[in-house]
């Protein structure tokens, strides 16, 4: 696997541990035990992005909410940095990862996309990973049910960001 260890193996597996083997608590997202779905995850893990991101993108499309996290988180913690993303034109690259929109060049991701439409989960992995009200969206993480994303959030908060003192 590129990277290390491609840091997104990890979120992946948190996808899908989290919204296939959940808490009674969390939030069951659709699309997540679509076969089309679970097989392009598959394909991703095996590192065949060439034929599981096309996959994930049309999912996100057509509106699975949990393709459209997966494809997100792939987008901002791998940085996408598969030789097959890398090639792909700028064009190509956001239409793979992103909402396809008129409204001039700002394309929105798809964790934007479900935050706003009211998505609890995708909501509260935003608020986890943004400036300013980290511990908050953490905590919510853990009320939800979202455990996989608390752990991941807490770890990542004590990695990358500033911590803060007691």
């Amino acid at each position: 696997m590129s990277g290390i260890l491609r840091g997104s193996v990890v979120v992946a597996a948190f996808l899908v541990n989290a919204l296939l083997v959940h808490s009674s608590k969390a939030e069951v997202l659709s699309g997540a035990g679509d076969l089309t779905f679970l097989a392009a995850v598959q394909s991703w893990l095996d590192d065949r992005d060439a034929d599981s991101l096309p996959v994930l993108s049309s999912l996100a499309h057509e509106g699975n909410a949990t393709a459209r996290l997966l494809l997100s988180r792939i987008e901002t913690t791998d940085r996408a940095s598969s030789e097959y993303v890398k090639g792909l034109p700028r064009e190509e690259r956001l239409d793979l990862f992103r909402q396809k929109t008129s409204k001039g060049i700002f394309r929105p991701s798809w964790i934007m996309i479900e935050s706003e439409s009211g998505n609890p989960v995708a909501a509260a992995l935003l608020d986890a990973t943004s400036l300013g009200i980290i511990i908050p969206a953490i905590q919510r993480l853990y009320e939800i049910g979202e455990i996989e994303g608390y752990l991941l959030s807490a770890l990542y908060t004590q990695s990358d960001k500033p911590r803060i003192a007691a």
